[in-house]
């Protein structure tokens, strides 16, 4: 049955016109008849399967083989693309088969064309590859972008390490370190270390603080010299010197297959580096990889310069504001003072909150309260002078609107672009009779004896740096014997970032019995209300007043 099959086609004169090869293909898969006129430099002839397969392309020769064996088996037509010997190099041909059956239906081979598609394959081929260059460039491009997005929030050494770290790991390596220039500039040290596997974390933390990387180091040459070094795989007499012995095998846990070390340089010096691993990925960095890690590099420098110049000013502004604030708290027969500051989280560690108690005279006592907006020693500086300043007004006044007045037109004239809130209350222990006024602070709260709860009513003026040409109009409040008087900052009941929340958990606390019956009220308030820490700076003040009885009794 084959060779009339051969003949027709070999007599055909349509095909003869066809412009794309013909041929015909036994189930065997010996091709029996070519026509190819009018493919030039076509090396396809008649030949067994195993010899027309080795002039396909070995990329292709197992895919078109099981396309073929696959087609045979059901006699089903095929279609393929596929590279095949021609005028001395590989070109791309669409091949496409016909089943050919006798009258019974019996499978007898195919009726095939083969055309030329090189030019549209290479084509193809090309805007694939410049699709990837673009995808390559475009990802890149977005982790730039949110690098930078992310670092403008970053406040701390801790938190811009952090973003390195989350920008790294782990799309691009398995794990990595942090290092940077000590404090003293006597050498460097690891900051940040973080691993993909959370699983293997603990290793990570185990190794920080130590000195796990010798002199012969990667990272230790790149610190001296200043110079990258690309790793494309770990040479395994570098790691035997590289590692301290008690080390290796937390370094053998971690993966040591391939590395990057990247210096940071500020104005020509070397101030730290970052070092990226692969150990899990089993694709070696390669020069490319060198360079998106020097352009992050680049760009992460100034943020650690900001980092540093801010952790310089925290620890400024956090002398400074132990120094403003009171070092002790005031002592007086029938009065019990508690007092918590505590720095915020994340966003900041130093702001503006105070908080005083202080005797104007033998029979009154000046309580306050404030918050500066803002963070750093801007803030902190801008506390200090309003809270010793109000001292200071004590000496000539001691009724609470003027004072309030007084302190916000020295506001106005010292820092007109700042804003700040505040409340100044008078306290006569002999009679609990309390004058107050606020400046848009949070109201405080009195707890009764018996546990009940009443906000402190008041006048409440504008913000402190709002202009405001009236004296307030003071309100006046008689406390009750073991009354418990809480004055508060707003990142109490921030804390969780629900106000109204924060102010209904403040209320059950207050009004609680572990409130009512401590000696520490604002301690227990703190820990109760922010027990991880707040996103904003708290101050707490707490006055109970034991009443005049109290007073008659210490006194005699």
């Amino acid at each position: 049955m084959k060779a009339p099959i051969s003949r027709f086609f070999s007599d055909s004169t349509i095909l003869r016109h066809l412009p794309i090869i013909t041929y015909v293909i036994d189930c065997d898969g010996a091709i029996t008849f070519v026509k190819h006129e009018l493919a030039a430099g076509c090396v396809l002839e008649p030949a067994p399967r195993a010899e027309w397969l080795q002039k396909l392309h070995a990329d292709d020769r197992e895919r078109v083989a099981t396309c073929w064996s696959e087609a045979v088996t059901i006699g089903a037509p095929y279609n393929l693309e596929l590279r095949f010997l021609s005028g001395g190099g590989y070109r791309w041909f669409a091949c496409r088969g016909t089943p050919l059956r006798d009258a019974s239906g019996t499978l007898l081979g195919y009726a095939g064309t083969a055309s030329d598609i090189d030019a549209q394959k290479r084509a193809e081929n090309s805007l694939h590859a410049l699709t990837e260059i673009y995808g390559r460039v475009s990802a890149r491009e977005g982790l730039y972008a949110r690098l930078s997005e992310e670092l403008s929030k970053a406040l701390s050494l801790a938190e811009t390490a952090d973003v390195m770290l989350r920008a790294i790991i782990p799309e691009f390596a398995d794990w990595m370190s942090v290092y940077l220039e000590k404090r003293d500039g006597e050498g460097f040290e690891v900051i940040a270390m973080r691993h993909w596997d959370e699983g293997r974390q603990p290793i990570i933390d185990a190794l920080l603080g130590t000195s796990f990387a010798t002199e012969s180091s990667a990272t230790a040459q790149v610190l001296r010299t200043g110079e990258p070094v690309l790793l494309e795989r770990y040479p395994q007499d570098l790691r035997e010197r590289a590692i301290r012995p008690e080390h290796a095998l937390q370094l053998q846990q971690l993966g040591l297959r391939s590395a990057i070390v990247v210096p940071f340089r500020d104005a020509g010096k070397v101030i730290g580096a970052i070092h990226v691993i692969r150990g899990d990925n089993p694709q070696d960095f390669a020069y490319e990889d060198l360079l998106l890690v020097e352009e992050l590099a680049r760009r992460i420098t100034p943020a650690i310069r900001n980092a540093e110049a801010y952790e310089r000013e925290r620890v400024v502004a956090r002398r400074f504001q132990e120094a403003a604030l009171p070092m002790t708290l005031l002592e007086t027969p029938g009065l019990e003072f508690d007092a918590v500051y505590e720095a915020a989280k994340t966003e900041a560690t130093v702001g503006g909150d105070w908080y005083d108690a202080f005797r104007i005279d033998h029979e009154r006592i000046l309580i306050s309260i404030g918050d500066v907006a803002g963070h750093g020693l801007r803030a902190a500086t801008i506390m200090a002078m309003l809270r010793q300043s109000l001292r200071a007004f004590s000496l000539t006044t001691a009724a609470p609107g003027e004072l309030m007045f007084l302190l916000r037109s020295l506001l106005a004239k010292e820092y007109p672009d700042v804003f700040a809130t505040a409340f100044i209350g008078v306290l006569w222990p002999l009679s609990g009779r309390l004058e107050h006024v606020s400046a848009g602070h949070p109201a405080p709260l009195i707890r009764f004896a018996s546990g009940r709860i009443e906000e402190l009513e008041g006048d409440r003026r504008p913000l402190l740096g709002i202009a405001h040409p009236k004296r307030a109009t003071c309100a006046q409040t008689i406390l009750e014997r073991d009354s418990l008087l809480v004055l508060y900052t707003d990142g109490v009941t921030e804390a969780t970032r629900d106000v109204v929340e924060g102010e209904r958990r403040l209320r059950v606390i207050v009004e609680s019995a572990q409130v009512g019956n401590a000696s520490d009220p604002a301690h227990v308030i703190h820990r109760t209300m922010i027990p991880h820490g707040s996103f904003d700076d708290t101050a707490i003040l707490c006055v109970r007043y034991r009443g005049p009885l109290a007073l008659t009794a210490q006194n005699a």
